[in-house]
This record gives C-alpha cells, sequence and structure tokens, in this order.
C-alpha cells in the first residue's frame, strides 16, 4: 500500500502460483502441471471523513481439483484447463457513528470457468463468462441494544464465448439479498432474526437454457444466545416458516436416459442448541 498523497493511496500485488499434477489409469500418464502469474491495482481516496471512494482490478484463478480433473465415466481421464479472470470493481464507502453504507459496482470476466455437466457426469471448462453487477450493504444502529443490516446484489451473468454464447451461467442468481437485526435486552442476551431471499437460477448443466429456471426462494430464520459466568447456550432455528424450496437443481438423465430436471430438497425447520464454557484458566 503506497501512499501517493495525503488522502489518495494506492495498492498494488503480485501473486505467484504453480500446481504439479500427475494422473494415471495404471497404463498411461498425463501431466496436468501450470504456473500462473496474477496482480492486483488499486486506489482508494478518502474523500471526507466519512466517504471514501475506490477502484481496483484483479486478476484471479482457480487450479481445478483432483476429482475435478479425473470424474470420466469412460476412458482415461485427461484433466481440464485451470480457471483464470480479471475483475474490476468501483465503489463508495460511508462510515460514520452507528451507521455504514457501501456501494460496489463490479465486471468478472472468466476464461475456462469450470462447471459440472450433468449430462455428461464430467466436469467441463465454459469458453468465456461474465458477470456484471451491483453490490450495496448497509447498517444502523438506532440505540445501541439494536443493529439493523441489508444487503443486495443484482448480478447479470451470461457466457460470452463458444457455443453457449449468449445464454446464462447455470445456478446464478440474478437478485439476492438479506435483511437483518439483532437485539441486546441485556448485556448477556443477544437475539436476532434474518430473513434470506436467492432469485431463479438456471438449473446447472443446463447450458443451453433449455429447461425451466430453479425457482427462488426466501426463508427467515431466528437466533438467541445467552452469556453468563463463563457459560454460553445458544439456539438458532433455520427456516421457522418451514418453506419447502430447493437450493440446488440440476438437469441429467433418469432411468430411461431422458433428460430431466432433478431438484434436491432443502431442509424444512430445523433447530439445534450449543452449549460451551470458557473456565477462567
Amino acid at each position: 500500500v503506497l501512499p501517493v498523497a495525503p488522502d489518495l493511496n494506492a495498492t498494488l500485488g503480485v501473486r505467484r502460483a504453480g500446481v504439479r499434477n500427475t494422473v494415471s489409469d495404471g497404463v498411461a500418464e498425463t501431466d496436468l502441471d501450470d504456473d500462473l502469474t496474477v496482480a492486483t491495482a488499486g486506489l482508494s481516496w478518502q474523500a471526507s471523513d466519512e466517504w471514501r471512494l475506490f477502484v481496483r482490478a484483479d486478476q484471479n484463478f482457480r487450479f481445478a481439483k483432483v476429482d475435478e480433473h479425473t470424474n470420466v465415466v469412460f476412458g482415461t481421464p485427461v484433466g481440464i484447463g485451470n480457471q483464470t479472470g480479471v475483475s474490476y470493481e468501483a465503489g463508495a464507502q460511508y462510515l460514520a457513528p452507528q451507521r455504514t453504507l457501501k456501494a460496489v459496482v463490479y465486471q468478472l470476466d472468466v476464461d475456462d470457468e469450470i462447471s459440472f455437466d450433468s449430462t455428461g457426469f464430467a466436469n467441463v471448462n465454459l469458453d468465456r463468462t461474465r458477470r456484471r453487477g451491483l453490490l450495496v450493504s448497509g447498517e444502523w444502529s438506532p440505540w445501541r441494544s439494536l443493529s439493523l443490516s441489508a444487503d443486495y446484489a443484482y448480478t447479470g451473468n451470461e457466457v460470452t464465448a463458444g457455443p453457449f454464447d449468449g445464454t446464462r451461467i447455470p445456478l446464478v442468481a440474478e437478485h439476492s439479498g438479506r435483511v437483518a437485526a439483532g437485539w441486546s435486552p441485556r448485556q448477556e442476551a443477544t437475539l436476532y432474526a434474518e430473513g434470506v431471499y436467492v432469485g431463479p437460477r438456471v438449473l446447472g448443466g443446463d447450458f443451453a437454457n433449455d429447461f425451466p429456471e430453479l425457482g427462488g426462494y426466501g426463508v427467515l430464520n431466528l437466533a438467541g444466545q445467552w452469556r453468563q459466568a463463563g457459560w454460553r447456550v445458544a439456539l438458532r432455528v433455520n427456516n421457522v416458516l418451514n418453506r419447502e424450496y430447493s437450493e440446488v437443481g440440476a438437469v441429467g438423465f433418469d432411468e430411461t436416459f431422458t433428460t430431466r430436471a432433478a431438484y434436491y430438497p432443502s431442509p424444512e425447520r430445523a433447530a439445534w442448541v450449543t452449549v460451551s464454557y470458557a473456565g477462567p484458566w
């Protein structure tokens, strides 16, 4: 982090990474080695005591995991490409006593994004994908005992090259958000509630966007904890309204080798209690 001016800082960084893989089926061996150098650069301007403005560019990567290289159904695994990309973002942050606000606009371009093709039972590389979006988050504490927060994300997404050019990326929601409240009626006690929403998404493996979307969902979660003399007792209840929904769905073959949609049901109402003790030693 380099000071450029009294209220202006520059961020510069470089990272080097490498991976060495050899995949063997007992007869043939395939080397899947790679070396990557990525960089980051940004500027941050403290425009006033409360406001900070920033821009940033980051190169990124993800090496394919062993199971992603080798989960082919037939033949010798030959591996898939490692994922690389670059992101650009610009934003503003407001920080004042009892309230904060942050907004970021961004674009993320990815080459060889690793995705699972449920119709072929194997991981594949998408030629090129793009996400453009907006992230907004804020927190407000009108009283010391009460905290309110909210987050919203818009993610425009599409495949931008290859045979699926122009289609949406599987399992990426355009709209998602969260609202939450935390209340401490006493110093020892805290109560918490949150509502989570995730919008409709393309089913996993539906690269051509031929199937109906996986439906969006909203759930309400509650939690509370009590601390006293080293003891901590906490209770959490997820999906309080007992909604039936699926966080994940995909297309694949049924027993007649017909391509169909499949849905993995998420838990209905679920609760658990945790008890812990931190002694004075």
